[in-house]
């Protein structure tokens, strides 16, 4: 029925580092400018995962000055280095807690101080079992007052990104169908593809990776069996089903990603919410996907079968 675009783009897993901090905010103690200055604190959360390791490195931003020094500097390139510490594999995870630093006089031991209101950059590098940088995490402040200037993360570090997922109806087929492609959305929407229309349901999706989600296989069901789509955030069942019915067309291991819920009993993690698989038990095979709990049960009223786990029949979990 439609084409498929590119998979979404996938950001890393963990290990990463991401500094805490709102921009804006009085977060930092003031007087940093010199060694002289009180010790700065820093709250960060941290999944190192299995076998990561991170390191972290004060710098004074100068927006003219190129120095490509080390990882820190290929990325942040208009930072002077003040010092790199050593590598820490501790503590694994925890979330929101304080990023202790050696105290400013030792960032100043070569310069002796920089000069008021200068923009001052904490960075931390975040590395994998093998060795290689897969995250990093910026946080500036000005040096004078302790107001937080920006925050970035890149790599693992960078929080998934989301997107909604658009239901479209086609009347005369009786299917639903759901896409989170804009490409796909958009041949819908100017009825390049004709006959369907938006039903104004959905629901968040993850495009890039998060923790504890899985990719989102998709298959389409050629016109004998169906012509619709079905979609799977577990890998055990997209394996099986491409085993079994080996004339679907698997069209993309992961077309966005979701998280299972407890097997046992339908709950999904915190920040997240249920979806609901509805099979319309027909020759024209055909699923519908909500997160509503009302049209789950108007569906299951007309006939439909709720695929899931639990006693809710709950197929995945969506953030929020």
């Amino acid at each position: 029925m439609l084409a498929l675009a590119a998979d979404a783009a996938c950001a890393a897993t963990p290990p990463y580092v991401q500094l805490v901090g709102a921009v804006g905010t009085l977060a930092i103690p003031p007087a940093t400018c010199s060694g002289a200055g009180p010790p700065p604190s820093f709250f960060a959360t941290i999944d190192l995962g299995s076998g990561g390791a991170y390191r972290y490195s004060p710098a004074a931003v100068m927006p003219y000055f190129f120095d490509d020094e080390g990882e820190f500097n290929l990325v942040y390139n208009q930072d002077v280095t003040l010092l790199v510490s050593t590598y820490f594999v501790a503590p694994i995870a925890q979330s929101n807690q304080p990023f202790p630093v050696v105290p400013v006089s030792t960032w100043y031991a070569a310069i002796d101080r920089v000069p008021e209101h200068t923009e001052l950059a904490l960075r931390v590098a975040t590395y994998d079992a093998t060795g290689i940088t897969v995250a990093t995490s910026r946080l500036t402040w000005d040096c004078t007052t302790g107001e937080v200037l920006s925050l970035e993360h890149r790599g693992n570090a960078a929080p998934p990104a989301t997107t909604r997922l658009v239901e479209f109806y086609h009347a005369t087929l009786d299917h639903y169908f759901v896409s989170a492609d804009p490409a796909e959305i958009g041949l819908l929407d100017a009825a390049t593809i004709t006959g369907w229309t938006r039903t104004g349901h959905g629901f968040n999706v993850w495009t890039t990776a998060a923790s504890g989600a899985n990719p989102v296989c998709r298959f389409y069901l050629p016109p004998a069996f169906g012509d619709s789509h079905f979609y799977s955030a577990a890998p055990g069942e997209c394996a099986d089903v491409a085993a079994r019915f080996p004339w679907l067309v698997y069209e993309s291991p992961r077309v966005f990603f979701a998280s299972l819920p407890v097997l046992a009993t339908g709950t999904c993690p915190p920040g997240t919410l249920p979806v609901y698989r509805l099979w319309n038990q027909r020759s024209d095979s055909n699923h519908r996907y909500t997160a509503d709990p009302l049209v789950k049960a108007e569906m299951v009223a007309k006939g439909y079968l709720a695929e899931g786990y639990g006693p809710n029949a709950v197929i995945m979990c969506a953030p929020t």
